[in-house]
């Protein structure tokens, strides 16, 4: 019976840390946010929608280039967490410029109810094709 139970603790504590190793962020973990596949259509959407938000309210032309990565969480309803990567072409010679924004989206896209969209601009994004060094 005591060769059983070791058995069962090991079988236990490998198959743990397996699942362990998978996990990207353990504080996103224990906080209830759930990883997101960036080409999900829904995810998509709601980059884009985040895009327009912030060219309007900041006035610029910026498109969506990329969603670097989504996460989500569920209160009361849907509040989604995205890392967006748009671009625009800036100066005389049209030369393309980046901008990483950081997104909050709450409530459900596929009700058809208005999403509450905060859109920021991220302080610590450096562009690397700005890196002379």
């Amino acid at each position: 019976m005591d060769y059983f139970k070791l058995v069962v603790f090991v079988a236990v504590t490998v198959l743990l840390n397996i699942e362990a190793s998978y996990v990207k962020d353990y504080y996103a973990l224990g906080n209830g946010w759930k990883y997101k596949d960036t080409k999900r259509p829904t995810i998509v959407k709601l980059a884009g929608e985040s895009v327009n938000a912030f060219n309007q309210e900041h006035g610029t032309n910026y498109k969506l280039e990329n969603v670097d990565s989504a996460r989500k969480r569920r209160e009361r309803e849907p509040h989604y967490k995205l890392s967006i990567l748009a671009k625009t072409n800036c100066g005389k010679l049209n030369t393309p410029c980046t901008k990483h924004l950081l997104s909050d989206v709450y409530g459900n896209p596929k009700s058809g109810n208005k999403l509450k969209i905060s859109v920021e601009e991220d302080q610590n994004y450096y562009p690397y094709h700005l890196n002379v060094f």
